[in-house]
């Protein structure tokens, strides 16, 4: 509750433009001390704005100036891009995230879409978002830490907000040199050593199944290698169950 209430805040701050009195001016633009790339702008009434330095040059700011309602608008809306920018910094800082969920984060935080979207296009741009590469890395990780199939993998990178085209070229490309019955072999005998000695074999099978269907490899191929571990089938590699 406490964190909704915060965010609320947040999504609501008082707007400097209602502290302007008529013919407010510019008073002051200040680089900001732990960031020179952006700039504080302080106007009459004690109106502020802390935004891009370069944005603040494009808008020709300087003491003197007056905010008219046109400029104060293009200061509140470059204020918001630069505090959302910096927030989805923070947020890929700590774990990399797709565009879908980086415009989800950013709407919850308050900002419009347009302000969103300008972000996630800044950041694209910038190659710290890419849906691609973040799908790829994603599908070999969840490979390398247990065989998967292709089910599994393009649930969970589309769960990770990636587009269900990107999801199913990962799953491709990373399964592409691997051999889903192999994989699902090796997952099966792993799992068949941890049955009891007793479970009788329509347990077993059950079981088996429903493990490496779990892990997203098609019914064929669950089948198959559920067969050939119950029979104890040397496979390819001569192990046995």
């Amino acid at each position: 509750m406490r964190s909704r209430e915060r965010a609320t805040r947040r999504a609501e701050p008082a707007d400097p433009a209602e502290l302007l009195p008529p013919d407010a001016a510019v008073l002051a633009v200040k680089p900001s001390p732990r960031d020179p790339a952006r700039v504080t702008v302080r106007a009459d009434g004690g109106a502020s704005w802390t935004l891009d330095a370069l944005d603040a040059a494009s808008m020709g700011l300087r003491p003197g100036v007056i905010v008219t309602p046109a400029l104060a608008a293009a200061l509140r809306d470059a204020a918001d891009f630069d505090a959302a920018r910096r927030y989805a910094l923070r947020s890929i800082e700590h774990r990399a995230c797709s565009r879908a969920r980086l415009l989800e984060k950013l709407a919850r935080r308050g900002y419009s879409p347009e302000v969103a979207r300008r972000v996630a296009d800044r950041l694209q741009a910038a190659g710290l978002i890419d849906d691609r590469l973040l799908a790829e890395s994603l599908a070999r990780s969840e490979v390398a830490r247990k065989p998967a199939g292709r089910f599994l993998i393009e649930q969970k990178l589309r769960r990770r907000g990636i587009d269900s085209g990107l999801a199913r070229g990962a799953a491709a490309l990373v399964l592409a040199s691997r051999d889903p019955l192999e994989d699902a072999l090796d997952l099966a005998r792993r799992r068949a050593r941890t049955f009891p000695a007793k479970l009788e074999a329509d347990a077993r099978r059950r079981r088996l199944y429903g493990a490496l269907a779990r892990r997203g490899f098609d019914p064929e191929v669950c089948a198959r290698a559920v067969e050939r571990v119950l029979a104890k089938d040397p496979g390819k590699r001569g192990e046995r169950a």
